[in-house]
């Protein structure tokens, strides 16, 4: 009797935290929303943003503000061996490498922003958290019109404190994922009101809202996921469905198209691939990309970590794909107390989330991907959790109209203890990672984005420099030391070296022997080049560098020695001088700081072992 009588006080509490729920619970989500990503304005510039902020500034050479931000790469062969002969990439870049991006919306905030408020960021994040107020506000309408409403309420609540939506809300780059993001969201609302209500004005606001989505980004094309799923599962004449996913698909193709005439996209990188220019390598990298990324977002397992530990990607895929399985099992077994509405918005939502991720997997798994799919991903999430919760109300005689004689659900309500036991422990799983520990990792990320900022600064400015000498860092730990350090020492108006040239980011130990007086052979111990993502991030395996190639850059020479599976495991560095040369400045990464080291002697070998860098990897 004690146990029944603790049972029914936590149900009384739940049911009064219920009715207040109701009345101020979709207020309440919304400002929860807002501040779990609140401290990220103190964030300041990061990684691109300090590109952009240089660019506009007209500090970088060859990179006028009138560029496009977000062409990274042109692919244009000559302008890229000239980036290499100056250091400016890596010295194993693919000639012909070419990442452009189509954002004429995010490029034009972030110039009204610097424009308006210069180097002062904590600006430019207010603006970012305004879209991520719009995009809250539009998700959570699209829930409560389409999901019953406490389920509506939970899906919402779920979205809102996601961790994966922190960094989009945070890093001013990725700024454009909200931008194109939240129009798309209205836009299918626009076409819901238009097909279920007759409002005409949603026949024109739905595509015109598309169009300001993909102006924004390519996340917008989650739009276009959710809107073919709504018509592919709605009841009525195919014709019609056809008819009124018209404007919504001249969009579509008159988008590819002028993406493909202007030659925005991607070729020749191991990190972002063209899903039409390099459609079998996007297809085989999407096998494992995908079900990553569902794990991550139904378990919490972090798909970043992929990054960290590439061994791991075929177990988060693993992961993924049970994940998945579970919640179609759980799901089947809700599915015989929901009513056609509900099942009919489970459906669109679920399958519209899994299209959405087609787009996103065109790169390497993160989480930061995760905020188009995650709005279906969430509506399906908390119809199994509120099923589960309305399940175990009716087993203790709780709910009203416990005395059920409908068989359907009484044959629902028959499940077997194991059964039940298991789905209740899944549900609490579900509820602890999605509502306790996401907004928790939410503020861990924010405050680490904050850190690694600090602590990056303090790396670009401990160690000297001089626009007479050339600096040459033997190994770099991660892409904030290789690729983003000179840039950082720039923006704090540091004295810069004559050139920047990394000769290595393979995350292992290794061997540099000196074998004459402008030479230096490189040995990577129990690894190979070529496996971590920002490497390939400037050379896919397309064009893998094989054993004899040989590499001329402005002031050194590399030989390829020799290949494993991936990529280089021996190389030879030729300089134009001697290492001895008062113009060279030799950096090694060690003990988790730059340090500047002494030539070794003709003959002899230095390791430098692992460790890791400011971002954490």
């Amino acid at each position: 009797m004690e146990d029944k009588s603790w049972i029914e006080y936590c149900i009384r509490m739940l049911e009064t935290s219920r009715k207040f729920c109701s009345r101020h619970g979709w207020g309440i989500v919304f400002l929860l929303g807002v501040a779990s990503v609140a401290p990220s304005v103190f964030s300041g510039f990061i990684l691109d943003d300090l590109i952009y902020m240089e660019i506009l500034e007209g500090r970088i050479e060859g990179f006028p503000p009138s560029r496009d931000l977000f062409e990274f790469f042109s692919g244009d062969a000559a302008t890229m061996m000239d980036h290499a002969e100056k250091g400016d990439v890596p010295w194993w870049v693919w000639d012909e490498l070419k990442i452009v991006f189509f954002r004429p919306l995010s490029e034009l905030l972030w110039r009204v922003d610097f424009a308006l408020f210069g180097r002062h960021a904590v600006f430019y994040h207010l603006h970012s958290l305004l879209w991520w107020a719009l995009l809250l506000a539009a998700v959570g309408a699209l829930l409560r019109r389409v999901l019953p409403p406490t389920a509506a309420l939970l899906a919402f609540a779920l979205f809102a404190l996601d961790e994966s939506h922190s960094l989009p809300a945070a890093w001013i780059s990725n700024r454009n994922a909200l931008v194109a993001l939240a129009p798309a969201m209205l836009g299918i609302l626009a076409h819901l009101r238009w097909r279920e209500e007759g409002w005409r004005p949603g026949s024109w606001l739905a595509p015109t809202f598309m169009v300001i989505s993909l102006l924004g980004g390519e996340t917008g094309l989650a739009g276009f996921a959710y809107l073919f799923a709504y018509e592919l599962f709605r009841r009525g004449n195919l014709r019609q469905r056809a008819a009124a996913l018209l404007p919504a698909t001249l969009v579509f193709a008159g988008y590819v198209v002028l993406y493909r005439t202007l030659g925005y996209g991607s070729l020749g990188s191991g990190l972002y691939i063209d899903p039409v220019a390099e459609s079998a390598a996007y297809l085989s990298s999407a096998m494992i990309r995908i079900p990553t990324l569902l794990g991550g977002a139904l378990t919490g397992l972090i798909s970043d970590l992929s990054i960290v530990m590439p061994d791991l990607a075929p177990i988060q895929a693993t992961v993924g794909v049970l994940a998945v399985g579970l919640i179609i099992g759980m799901l089947k077994l809700s599915w015989p107390r929901l009513d056609e509405k509900t099942r009919g918005a489970v459906l669109w939502l679920g399958v519209g989330s899994l299209l959405a991720t087609l787009p996103v997997v065109a790169t390497f798994p993160s989480d930061r991907l995760l905020l188009g799919p995650a709005i279906g991903l969430c509506a399906v999430l908390s119809i199994v959790i509120h099923q589960c919760w309305q399940r175990w109300r009716v087993r203790a005689g709780q709910e009203p109209g416990s005395e059920i004689s409908d068989s359907t659900s009484q044959q629902s309500l028959a499940v077997k203890r194991p059964a039940r036991v298991a789905w209740i422990l899944a549900c609490a799983f579900l509820v602890l990672i999605h509502l306790v520990w996401a907004p928790f990792y939410s503020l861990v990320m924010q405050t680490g984005i904050i850190f690694q900022a600090k602590a990056s600064e303090a790396i670009a400015g401990s160690f000297e420099a001089s626009p007479e000498r050339d600096l040459v860092l033997l190994n770099a730990p991660d892409h904030v030391v290789a690729i983003y350090l000179p840039v950082i020492r720039d923006h704090l108006r540091l004295p810069m070296p004559k050139s920047w040239r990394v000769l290595s980011l393979a995350p292992y130990n290794v061997e540099i022997s000196r074998t004459s007086a402008n030479k230096l052979k490189y040995q990577v111990i129990d690894g190979e080049m070529m496996e971590s993502i920002f490497e390939v991030l400037y050379r896919n395996p397309d064009h893998a560098l094989r054993q004899g190639d040989v590499l001329h850059r402005e002031m050194l020479s590399v030989e390829i020695l020799e290949v494993g599976g991936h990529g280089p495991t021996q190389i030879a560095f030729t300089f134009d001088r001697s290492l001895d040369d008062s113009t060279i400045d030799l950096m090694a990464w060690r003990d988790r700081e730059l340090v500047k080291i002494a030539p070794p002697p003709i003959g002899t070998t230095i390791e430098i072992e692992r460790t890791f860098g400011p971002a954490g990897f």
